[in-house]
């Protein structure tokens, strides 16, 4: 089975992977973004910048698995705004997927707050915020 069939996000298209330690790194692009300009609705646009973005998902193989990626900062050539790539697997400015975010919340539906953050490595205010979060959504 391939990566891609593993990790299910159809916007990512895993290029490499490495297991540093008991964490996988799954490098990819992003594709099948929607640029089109949320001020003017047009897809005239330059990329303007580009940062990586490293973002937990869900485990492999019970490994912390870790998305990386380069997200690109778009600049509409009609208007002159300037934009990020619509990304859907992930909420903007968050360092989780929201596979993952969904992920913490079964657990700790389950399990105390202080007990899932330590099998998963994050702090226990994070697992806490997942959880009131997604209980006000659902």
């Amino acid at each position: 089975m391939e990566i891609n069939e593993i990790l299910e996000i159809p916007q990512f298209k895993a290029e490499e992977s490495e297991k540093i330690n008991n964490e996988i790194i799954i490098s990819g692009e992003i594709i099948n973004t929607d640029k089109a300009c949320p001020t003017c609705g047009k897809e005239s646009y330059k990329a303007n910048q580009y940062y990586t973005r490293i973002i937990r998902t869900l485990p492999i193989y019970g490994k912390r698995t870790y998305l990386k990626f380069t997200e690109k900062i778009l600049k509409c050539i009609d208007c002159n705004k300037t934009f990020s790539e619509k990304v859907n697997f992930v909420e903007k400015s968050q360092r989780f997927t929201k596979a993952y975010h969904n992920y913490i919340y079964e657990l700790a539906k389950k399990q105390d707050f202080k007990r899932v953050a330590e099998l998963e490595k994050i702090d226990p205010d994070t697992v806490k915020s997942f959880f009131k979060m997604s209980s006000k959504s659902g």
